[in-house]
């Protein structure tokens, strides 16, 4: 017996407050970020779905029998970390457990990075912490560099923060 395809989407409605609850549940789990973390994704996707734009924004879902098992943004529309030029930031990247091993976050990121290129930024840029070594990996051969490292409580515990850029 095959396994189920996995399609890849435009989100529906619900679908990031979806992102948010995947993404909540996965670092309680493995990392011990409790609702403190889940507070700041919540909030960050509240202020992202203010302004989200379909055009000159990216959001791509990955769905497993029709239910929603991955998810990538790309924002264009935040606050530039260099005033007066045009950045995207790459936010909510996950892949739940059904899905690892299986290629789904190499093709989101393919697909979000063609977006990228496409829509003539200076770079993107994301925040992360480090011990994600999986998506450092995708990160790192989607050609993002890691910029910065700095200890860090954003998430309600002590991690390192890591940036990572990719410049055209």
């Amino acid at each position: 017996m095959s396994a189920a395809p996995i399609t890849y989407t435009p989100p529906e409605p619900g679908d990031l407050s979806m992102i948010c609850a995947m993404q909540s549940a996965y670092y309680a789990e493995h990392h011990g970020l409790d609702q403190i973390y889940e507070s700041v994704v919540a909030a960050q996707i509240d202020e992202f779905l203010g302004r989200y734009d379909r055009a000159g924004d990216f959001v791509l879902t990955a769905r497993l029998d029709d239910r929603l098992a991955g998810a990538i943004t790309i924002d264009c529309g935040g606050s530039p970390p260099v005033p007066d030029t045009k950045w995207a930031r790459l936010r909510w990247f996950i892949v739940s457990d059904a899905l690892r091993g299986q290629g789904a976050g190499r093709e989101m990121m393919s697909r979000a990075m063609a977006f990228v290129r496409q829509s003539g930024v200076v770079g993107c840029y994301l925040s992360t912490f480090k011990g994600l070594d999986a998506a450092g990996h995708l990160y790192r051969d989607a050609g993002f560099v890691l910029t910065s490292e700095a200890p860090a409580e954003t998430w309600g515990k002590p991690v390192i923060e890591q940036r990572y850029e990719w410049r055209p």
